[in-house]
């Protein structure tokens, strides 16, 4: 059983108190931080995960339409949403059937979370990219996303364990995580941005400490999601993916979101501390529609 949409919701928990802050502010501030801040809760990186997984169970697989309705319905709920999804909802309130045509942050990579559990090999590009035009419509948003996809898929089905070859495993999901980039970007609306699958290679290859200088830990998907793979493809365990990526800084509550997702799709036989555990509202949940979306899978 994979703690996927759990760990999601952990990263951003423990991101949330510095989102916004540098590198350098968290340590000044608080050292490096190992547990929950006060005042850390989920945002709506988890609530759009949710609302998202919501939607797939009650439509039996990814409508555009009812992932929209979605989230209108919980728009007031939705009160830390980043740019590119708060344009989309003025859009939507006046045409629940309009596409995205811009949008270069990240909160489809989020959303793409639980598309990737209920999908298969066959149909995860599709699915991924009618997901994304809900909200977010530039072809690096899209690249984003499905970047994150692959890797949750690939990493639900990794064969790593205690005895096995880590890095063998996690090359493959790496492998996977750009090949979903260059496919992705082939739709969407189309940009300048750097091109995403370019970007991944580079940040594995980049010490963590150097990442937010050398890659970006920003909003925008050609920076937090090359960083979530980085932080998950250096680590060795769960609760440490998660740490590291939190004090990246930036963007830390979702970049720790992304990479707890792919962490927790991966890392199939750890758990997470309990106190952490507790600390999720919305856990219980979580973990109902996760066994739902991987239900639904076929």
């Amino acid at each position: 059983m994979t703690r996927c949409l759990l760990s999601l919701a952990v990263g951003d928990a423990l991101g949330s108190p510095v989102e916004g802050l540098t590198q350098e502010e968290i340590l000044k501030r608080y050292g490096k931080i190992k547990d929950f801040l006060s005042g850390a809760e989920t945002t709506d990186d988890t609530l759009l995960a949710l609302l998202t997984a919501e939607a797939l169970v009650e439509a039996r697989g990814v409508d555009r339409r009812r992932i929209a309705q979605k989230l209108l319905e919980n728009r007031t709920r939705l009160r830390r949403i980043g740019p590119s999804t708060a344009a989309a909802l003025r859009r939507l309130e006046r045409d629940i059937n309009s596409i995205a045509t811009t949008g270069a942050t990240n909160g489809a990579a989020v959303r793409a979370v639980p598309v990737a559990l209920c999908s298969t090999s066959k149909n995860l590009l599709r699915n991924v990219v009618e997901a994304t035009l809900v909200t977010h419509g530039a072809d690096v948003a899209v690249s984003g996303a499905c970047a994150v996809a692959f890797a949750v898929r690939a990493a639900m089905g990794a064969r790593a364990g205690r005895v096995a070859s880590l890095k063998r495993e996690k090359d493959k999901i790496l492998e996977a995580s750009k090949k979903g980039a260059k496919q992705g970007r082939k739709f969407g609306t189309r940009t300048t941005f750097p091109k995403i699958d370019e970007v991944i290679a580079e940040a594995v290859a980049t010490p963590l400490r150097k990442l937010p200088a050398e890659v970006g830990v920003g909003m925008y998907a050609h920076e937090s999601v090359p960083a979530a793979i980085s932080v998950f493809y250096q680590t060795e365990d769960l609760k440490n993916a998660i740490i590291e990526a939190v004090n990246l800084g930036g963007d830390a509550d979702t970049i720790a979101a992304l990479c707890g997702a792919i962490a927790g799709a991966f890392y199939k036989w750890e758990r997470l501390p309990l106190r952490w555990v507790l600390r999720i509202e919305e856990r219980k949940k979580l973990k109902l529609l996760e066994r739902k979306l991987l239900r639904m899978e076929a």
